[in-house]
């Protein structure tokens, strides 16, 4: 549990560990598995596809195409300004194009 906006004199006591008497009985060495029949396992691993295949990949690909579109509209904005810069004709000396880098 998360104590929120407790202080350290708070009258309240929290247990340290408030799942210490949801804690299993089984030896660490022991499969957590061996409880599971095989009907159960395979439930599992074909939710855990499906949970997969329709959602988490889908979701990472939707963030990976927004990402790649502000990427490349960034590249695009920093393109053209170091093209405008190099491509001037000539109207500003150098001392003010110098002055364009130490914007950025």
């Amino acid at each position: 549990m998360l104590c929120i906006n407790s202080s350290i004199d708070a009258p309240i006591k929290h247990q340290d560990n408030p799942w210490a008497s949801q804690i299993s009985d089984t030896s660490p060495n022991q499969d957590l598995d061996c409880f599971l029949n095989i009907d159960d396992i395979n439930e599992i691993k074909d939710l855990m596809q499906d949970l997969t295949s329709k959602h988490i990949i889908p979701n990472m690909e939707q963030k990976i195409r927004v990402l790649n579109q502000q990427v490349s509209a960034t590249r695009k904005g920093f393109k053209n300004q170091i093209k405008n810069l190099w491509w001037r004709k000539g109207k500003e000396d150098g001392a003010d194009s110098l002055k364009y880098f130490e914007l950025f």
